[in-house]
């Protein structure tokens, strides 16, 4: 038996197409347990009209964490399916993920391959662990992450990760106890997966993707009127995760190690070219430049360093978003970078995306 947990909040239509995908494909027997924070009375006769499925109703939001720890303590099953309501398994996936848990003891934990469309074109980034060293930034650490993505992207072999997501994510229930059990509920939102991720690998605990395996996850998918407040909530969990984990004095020596490397080998920052794109409302195209038309790479970010981006592969001249982008990127600003798969061009576009 496998315990799904979905936690929904203002997405009733998305948590009902999931669940249908659930039901349909192979895997072992599920109960499918449906908690809804929304608070909202139309959500809730929209989520009683799903079959097959527990439904546990909130009087008021109780965050993430709390609501996928009501689920959790009143079940028992070896396995527990994470699943947020824009993500959704493709084929097989469920069973796969459950017979490399049965095969791999050591294993905590294990997700998909996870693209952002349906065509499966636009892989979404691996996920990157929060430590003092996140926060330093530079061009050859960029490059290294997009060498590191590359081989996350085409690898077709289970691979060891650093940190999962909570979103979409088969959990070994022994293994989760062993730590503590779930989620750390003073994280109300954002960060309690990676909170749960880090305290089983220092239990010694080993988290994997397997590309067999897929799912699609909608960017942004749920509740997408809240964009700004999910952004603040993510602000306020960082902190609380850094000090939870990450002592001040962590941050004080790496800055200091920073200053005396670039003193003694006298670095300097890389500076990039950006082409600047304006402000746009609709979804840009982009030229590839004719050296990479056989084989490119093309990533999308918020952040110029693109930590995390999402990727493309594509050959021809012209490379863009998918056709549903419009309706779920975040107003602000964007960065493009393309360049062969091998090697990227040190220019990347910047443009402000607003949303009319």
């Amino acid at each position: 038996m496998i315990t799904v947990i979905i936690i929904n909040y203002f997405s009733a239509d998305l948590t009902q197409q999931t669940v249908q995908r659930l039901l349909l494909a192979p895997a072992p027997p599920l109960a499918i347990h449906v908690v809804d924070n929304s608070v909202c009375p139309n959500q809730q006769r929209l989520l009683q009209q799903i079959p097959d499925i527990k439904l546990w109703i909130n009087q008021e939001n109780a965050g993430f964490s709390k609501a996928c720890n009501q689920v959790y303590r009143q079940t028992d099953s070896d396995w527990v399916l994470l699943l947020n309501p824009d993500a959704y398994l493709l084929g097989d996936a469920l069973a796969q993920l459950h017979q490399f848990l049965l095969r791999t003891p050591q294993a905590a934990a294990v997700g998909p391959k996870v693209f952002w469309d349906a065509d499966l074109r636009y892989f979404l980034p691996m996920n990157l662990a929060h430590s003092p060293w996140h926060q330093v930034d530079s061009w050859p650490k960029s490059m290294a992450l997009r060498q590191k993505s590359v081989h996350y992207w085409q690898t077709t072999q289970a691979m060891r990760q650093q940190l999962l997501s909570g979103g979409h994510v088969l959990l070994r229930r022994s293994a989760v106890d062993a730590v503590g059990g779930l989620f750390d509920e003073q994280f109300f939102m954002y960060y309690e997966d990676e909170d749960l991720f880090l305290r089983l690998q220092r239990a010694g605990f080993d988290l994997y993707c397997l590309p067999s395996a897929q799912a699609v996850h909608v960017f942004n998918g749920c509740a997408r009127e809240k964009t700004a407040w999910k952004f603040q909530q993510a602000a306020v969990a960082a902190e609380k995760f850094k000090a939870k984990h990450y002592p001040r004095s962590w941050h004080h020596q790496i800055r200091q190690r920073l200053h005396s490397w670039q003193e003694k080998f006298k670095r300097t920052p890389v500076n990039v070219a950006f082409t600047d794109g304006g402000v746009c409302q609709q979804v840009p195209h982009f030229a590839v430049p004719e050296q990479y038309q056989d084989n490119w790479l093309i990533e999308f970010s918020l952040s110029p360093h693109f930590a995390p981006a999402i990727g493309c592969f594509g050959q021809g001249a012209q490379a863009t978003y998918p056709i549903n982008a419009a309706e779920i990127l975040p107003s602000g600003q964007h960065y493009v970078r393309i360049g062969s798969v091998e090697r990227v061009h040190p220019q990347i576009w910047r443009w402000f995306w607003k949303n009319s």
